[in-house]
């Protein structure tokens, strides 16, 4: 069995800060799965990064630990999501009796929440080389935000997989389902993704499915300027 688990659900109440309840809850189930000759493969899933930007994944401090405020995102077009849908500026969603679009929350992928997310974590050292955040280790130094959310990450992981073991039934945990690689390889800002090298999400042209600004566009969007998007 493919059994997922979510960075937020073990990790959600700050850098940490682990859930042990929640990974007491865990290994219930797996011992029970156990008892059954059930074999686990452990998947820590996500899906355009949070359910803060429409999926699920990471925690909603590791948005703001960047600088995003999620309360500003449907205005400026930034993510799409349930709890906010209704509240961004296309057509489809100030209809009255509007609903939320099925298989809308893949374009999350290309918007400016994700995309930034993405990237920074990937690539912080080469993007944002001076984006210097506090270490959580009491010792004051400052490291680069790429190191900081893949370090907890990872750990939020590690810390999971010390409370299983000795589970004979798992056989094997993944590293993240479908990564994204963000703003990563996209040589024109002003373009859409899907340019030559580049690929986000799942594959790499671009889900047009609404609004679909361009990268440039979802950055000025971003910083309160106004665009005129297809």
């Amino acid at each position: 069995i493919r059994f997922i688990v979510t960075w937020e659900a073990i990790e959600h109440e700050g850098p940490g800060i682990y859930d042990h309840e929640y990974i007491k809850y865990v290994r219930a189930i797996l011992e029970k799965a156990n008892e059954y000759n059930i074999q686990i493969y452990i998947d820590p899933h996500q899906d355009v990064w949070s359910r803060w930007t429409g999926g699920d994944g990471a925690p909603l401090w590791t948005l703001e630990k960047v600088g995003f405020d999620v309360t500003n995102f449907p205005v400026c077009e930034a993510a799409i999501c349930q709890e906010t849908f209704g509240q961004g500026h296309s057509t489809a969603e100030r209809r009255k009796g509007k609903t939320f679009p099925k298989m809308i929350w893949p374009t999350n992928y290309f918007k400016l929440a994700t995309a930034t997310m993405f990237t920074l974590f990937w690539a912080g050292e080469r993007f944002a080389p001076h984006f210097m955040v506090d270490d959580d280790d009491s010792s004051g130094k400052k490291v680069n935000i790429q190191t900081y959310l893949q370090r907890h990450y990872i750990n939020a992981m590690a810390e999971l997989l010390k409370h299983l073991n000795g589970l004979e039934n798992i056989v094997g945990i993944g590293t993240m389902n479908e990564p994204s690689a963000g703003y990563i390889n996209v040589a024109d800002l002003s373009k859409g993704y899907g340019q030559s090298g580049a690929s986000s999400g799942a594959g790499s042209k671009e889900l047009k499915y609404g609004l679909a600004p361009t990268p440039f566009q979802g950055m000025c969007l971003g910083e309160g300027h106004a665009q005129l998007v297809g």
